[in-house]
């Protein structure tokens, strides 16, 4: 139960934003309920112009996300001088083994899937990368995706509510093609409006795809700044 969102601009203004919603499930064997509203699926990297962003399963090797995360990072001596390819590169090969057990030992687990954005050593433009891991339910075949993402790109399960607007205009005002000649304020007021969107659409399709509290943050060539704060987090970087 996730919905992410993310824009990358990199014209004269470079910059990315991206936003999460706070749900989480939890499956004490026999069912999967909610367990959390608060969830953090964003997650900065200190000092780095670097996010990591999270969907799919949120206990990894028996490690809640928050706590999986800074375990990938962990004697990761390139981190500072690598590309954002190159970190998705390195984070997939370690996180591979434990994400794998874990398809496999939850039986209710479809995905683990994470975004790397922001901006590499060295560099002006903004990149935003997604490796995924994805359990096929009838024969527990698990296989792995690596992906590029241009403009506008949305994750986890809620991204079929709003998925056509990747495609098509929201409106006069707001589309994907104007991303890249935007400020970051434009930005923002498109995934404010794309995540009403979806609220609205999961609420008349009385769906339950995702929900509790969103959390948005932008990153520049500079560092990044907490436009909406997960719960019990630093404001800036």
């Amino acid at each position: 139960m996730t919905l992410l969102i993310g824009t990358v601009a990199r014209s004269r203004k470079p910059h990315i934003v991206v936003t999460a919603d706070g749900r989480s499930t939890g499956f004490d064997g026999l069912i999967r309920s909610v367990k959390s509203n608060t969830q953090q699926k964003i997650f900065p990297v200190p000092d780095l112009p670097v996010v990591i962003a999270h969907h799919g399963e949120n206990e990894i090797a028996a490690m809640p996300v928050e706590q999986f995360v800074p375990w990938l990072l962990k004697d990761y001596d390139g981190l500072r001088t690598s590309t954002i390819d190159g970190i998705a590169d390195y984070l997939q090969g370690r996180a591979d083994e434990a994400v794998v057990a874990t398809l496999r030992r939850i039986t209710t687990s479809k995905q683990v899937g994470f975004w790397i954005a922001g901006f590499g050593h060295g560099r002006r433009e903004p990149s935003l990368c997604e490796f995924s891991w994805k359990k096929e339910p009838t024969t527990g075949e698990i296989t792995t995706k690596n992906l590029v993402h241009g403009n506008l790109v949305f994750g986890g399960d809620a991204r079929v509510l709003i998925d056509e607007y990747r495609s098509m205009p929201v409106d006069g005002m707001y589309r994907w093609d104007r991303i890249p000649d935007q400020s970051s304020s434009y930005a923002v007021r498109l995934h404010n409006k794309l995540y009403g969107i979806a609220e609205q659409r999961q609420a008349s399709q009385h769906v339950e795809l995702f929900g509790g509290h969103k959390h948005q943050i932008l990153v520049m060539p500079e560092g990044w700044e907490w436009k909406v704060t997960p719960t019990q987090t630093e404001p800036h970087q």
